[in-house]
């Protein structure tokens, strides 16, 4: 039986923030009168049951806007969710196994020209069409690639991105261990590539913690994330406000810092790398998480400008306490000028999975384990 689900969900909140003053670039914090309103939308499933487990990890939108592609890993299905009218309007099935396999957990989803998909595991990774057919193997190490001074071996599977058109394949190469990562840059059909040193995403390395005990194994690593946005590709990590970004075109590589006065720039201090209990790897964590966090770069098309949201944990007074943050947001301009930033007093947690479609902000939300989304239309006044 089909289930009937409302349109939309909630109403519209109103906040208003105004926190920080003029930027140190000379121009004016366009986020010092920021307001924002946020209307929760909920996503017709059908017949289907969507399997939110692993939230929106494997995801990813069209250039238009139009449509989210989820890939959900414990089934190797495929939903492709209509984001004007809010419904699931398809569902495509891969294997598991085989010549077309896509592995037991794939890591890895990006939409491609051409009707074609990229999906990897941790063991395999290929480009597909939407009929599951495995259209070209994309398990790539060093070895297979002519000026890649390295560990033959080593897998160039780490934060891939492929480029639009197919001919480039860019990804983080390193130590997982010791949270060390190099820039990839491969070109597929003459397989030819390089790595770029990336010294300032060093920092995520120095904040790893691993509990290595006989009964267990854990290991906590800050994020460095590669995004592809127009004829760029940016590269971030959760440790620094700094950013990476790449010309596709000029094969360049240029570092951006900015002069942030509301957070730090920076986790800081000192953590132990190794410890031997599950109480200690949760007391060192929680070092980590009480800091500033910064996530990945968002680009607003309507508004010429990008995005950043910051945050950092706040302390638990009891242990069963739902977490909460304090939550920061970073514009900038075309050229990554910082020009604004605020704290989100009304916020408790940063948006998840986020994007921006027709000049607002979707964001991935789980309610009563339905998909939605928190839709929030900026106003700068």
């Amino acid at each position: 039986m089909k289930r009937i689900i409302p349109f939309a969900f909630l109403a519209i909140i109103i906040f208003s923030c105004s926190e920080s003053g003029p930027t140190e670039t000379g121009s004016e914090n366009i986020l010092e009168d920021f307001a924002f309103s946020t209307d929760t939308l909920l996503i017709d499933p059908g017949e289907e049951l969507i399997n939110l487990a692993n939230g929106l990890r494997l995801s990813d939108v069209t250039p238009d806007g139009k449509y989210m592609y989820i890939l959900i890993p414990q089934d190797q299905g495929l939903l492709k969710i209509d984001l004007d009218n809010q419904v699931l309007v398809e569902r495509y099935q891969f294997e598991k196994e085989g010549p077309n396999g896509i592995g037991d957990f794939p890591t890895a989803f990006q939409l491609l020209d051409g009707d074609r998909l990229y999906i990897s595991s941790f063991n395999l990774a290929g480009i597909f069409n939407f009929q599951g057919e495995k259209l070209e193997d994309m398990n790539i190490k060093a070895g297979d690639v002519e000026g890649l001074e390295m560990d033959n071996e080593t897998q160039l599977n780490y934060n891939v991105i492929i480029s639009p058109d197919g001919s480039k394949h860019f990804s983080l190469p390193g130590d997982f261990m010791e949270g060390s990562r190099d820039f990839a840059v491969v070109d597929l059909e003459g397989k030819t590539g390089k790595l770029i040193d990336i010294p300032e995403m060093d920092i995520a390395g120095d904040f790893r913690i691993i509990l290595q005990s006989q009964t267990s194994f854990s290991i906590y690593l800050e994020d460095i994330a590669t995004k592809l946005m127009e004829d760029y590709l940016y590269i971030s990590s959760t440790a620094t406000s700094k950013i990476y970004r790449y010309d596709i075109a000029s094969d360049s590589l240029q570092l951006f810092e900015f002069p942030h006065k509301i957070t730090p720039t920076q986790k800081t201090g000192e953590v132990r790398s190794k410890v031997e209990s599950q109480e200690e790897f949760q007391a060192e964590m929680l070092k980590l998480q009480e800091q500033v966090r910064y996530n990945p770069l968002l680009w607003d098309e309507v508004s010429g400008r990008f995005f950043r949201f910051g945050g950092k944990n706040l302390p638990k007074l009891n242990p069963d306490d739902p977490a909460k943050s304090d939550v920061y947001l970073y514009a900038f301009d075309k050229d990554l000028n910082l020009i604004g930033e605020t704290e989100l007093t009304e916020l408790e947690k940063i948006p998840s999975n986020s994007f921006f479609k027709e000049g607002k902000l979707w964001s991935y939300v789980n309610i009563d384990d339905e998909l939605g989304f928190a839709v929030m239309d900026f106003n700068f006044n």
